[in-house]
Order: structure tokens, then C-alpha cells, then sequence
């Protein structure tokens, strides 16, 4: 996931529909 470019729209199968570039921002789990 961290390799597709920063717009990228993830669709998780849980919450809302987020961006890669959100997720690395506010994800504790990202690196």
C-alpha cells in the first residue's frame, strides 16, 4: 500500500473511505 502513489483511494472494510496519503498522516499503524 505505501508504494501506490498518495492519492490513491483506499476502501477499507471498516470506517470511511480514505486516501493512502490519510492513512500514513494518522494511521499509528503506518510507519
Amino acid at each position: 500500500v505505501l508504494s501506490l502513489p498518495p492519492e490513491t483511494i483506499l476502501l477499507p472494510g471498516h470506517g470511511p473511505i480514505t486516501t493512502v496519503a490519510h492513512e500514513i498522516a494518522h494511521n499509528p499503524f503506518f510507519p
